[in-house]
Order: structure tokens, then sequence, then C-alpha cells
């Protein structure tokens, strides 16, 4: 019982100091080490206060729905850590953002999977609007312009097909034949 008590204590001062510390604007980005649901929340309102909140584990396998959903972006550090080197610690937690408009429709499509993959779980879809302004990818482009044209480009080669669901329009990477 004790450990439970301090354990909610910690989670409670993190998610207090995550939320304090974007309302003083200390921060733009913010690295959480957590698998816990509870953070998800201050996650979120730190998101409704401009900031980013990414989410870091070794064991991402066992991260709760809700606090993966409520990341900026997650990493990964379980296959890192023993590959980490000072001279290319950015690179290997894929923190180098594209910038050639084809590594970026690259990072689109790999998204695009992505979230094809955590909507189909639910037996939803990808609403075109939802992948161009709220999507959370830390290597695609932040603005939804930039978004809209990297999907544009990649309708137009055939990569990317549109549909309707409900009368919502949706995306999703189209299937090699």
């Amino acid at each position: 019982v004790v450990s439970t008590y301090i354990d909610k204590q910690v989670l409670t001062s993190l998610v207090s100091d995550l939320i304090l510390q974007a309302v003083h604007d200390a921060y733009d980005v913010a690295v959480v080490f957590s698998n816990d649901a509870d953070v998800a929340p201050g996650i979120q309102a730190a998101h409704a206060l401009g900031k980013r909140v990414w989410v870091a584990s070794c064991q991402v396998d066992k991260m709760s729905r809700s606090l993966r959903r409520s990341a900026w972006a997650v990493l990964d550090l379980s296959s890192e850590v023993g590959a980490l080197d000072a001279t290319d610690a950015g690179d290997v937690v894929g923190l180098r953002v594209p910038s050639s408009p084809e590594e970026i429709d690259e990072e689109i499509c790999r998204e695009l999977r992505r979230a094809q993959s955590h909507f189909e779980e639910g037996g939803g879809f990808v609403g075109a609007h939802y992948f161009l302004h709220r999507w959370k990818g830390h290597k695609i482009p932040e603005t939804s312009d930039g978004r809209r044209q990297a999907l544009q480009r990649l309708i137009e080669e055939g990569r990317v097909e549109t549909y309707e669901v409900d009368g919502k329009a949706a995306v999703r990477v189209a299937e090699v034949l």
C-alpha cells in the first residue's frame, strides 16, 4: 500500500511540474520517462499550452494506449541504449528531420501506415483532416500545408489514395499489386 501511495505522489508531482513549467514557459519540449497512463492527462494539458511532450521508455510494448496517444512522439530506448554514442546520439534516436521532398514523402508514408495500424485496431480509418491537422509524428512536416503538399505528391504518384467513409474523406497508403 505504501509503495502505491508513494508512486502516486511521484506521478502527481511529475504531472504538476509538467503543467506548471509549461505555464511558466520554462520549456518547449519535455521528455517524460514513463509507461504509466496516469501521466497522459498532464501531457495533454501541456500540449494544450503549446508544448510538446515526448514519452521515452525501454518497454514501449508495455506502454498504455492512452499514454502513447497523448505523446507527441514515443522514443523506444530498448534497442537504442547500447548504440548511443556522443557523436551520433541525435541520429540514433531519430531526431534528424528529413529535408528533401523524397525523404518527407517516405516519412509521410511511414506515418500514414502507423496511423492506419493505430486506427484499424479499433475498426476505424485515418481521416484526411485528422492526419493533416492532428496526427503526431516527429519526422513529418508540422504544418498542415506541408503535410498537404506531401500527400498531394503521393496521391499524384499513386502511392496514397483517398476514399470516403460515412461522408468523411479518408486516406491510406495505396496497396501495390
